[in-house]
């Protein structure tokens, strides 16, 4: 889905061991535009009509704006991924949230 000619969002269905999930990835300018902060609802409301129970994420332990959207969309940490990635000669965690349908 492209947001503008400026910016674009990616949101696409996956499978990882028959777990249905979304993936969302978003240029710089959806970021700052915090794109994801008005899709997320939306997302996960749709998720739960289609029957999915569960969603879970990882995001870069360096990112804590990602971090506090997902808590206010109601995402809990699950956990800690160690040097899970490495980026720009760096070694950064992943830290593992999930939100369940009530």
């Amino acid at each position: 889905m492209t947001v503008s000619a400026e910016s674009s969002v990616r949101i696409v269905p996956t499978a990882e061991f028959h777990i249905p999930g979304l993936h969302a990835a978003l240029d710089e300018v959806a970021k700052e535009r915090r794109y994801l902060a008005f899709l997320g609802a939306p997302a996960i409301a749709a998720a739960w009509e289609v029957g999915m129970t569960r969603i879970e994420l990882e995001v870069l332990a360096s990112n804590p704006k990602a971090i506090r959207l997902y808590e206010k969309l109601g995402f809990v940490h699950e956990g800690v991924k160690r040097r899970a990635r490495h980026l720009d000669g760096a070694w950064d965690d992943n830290v593992l949230m999930a939100l369940l349908a009530s």
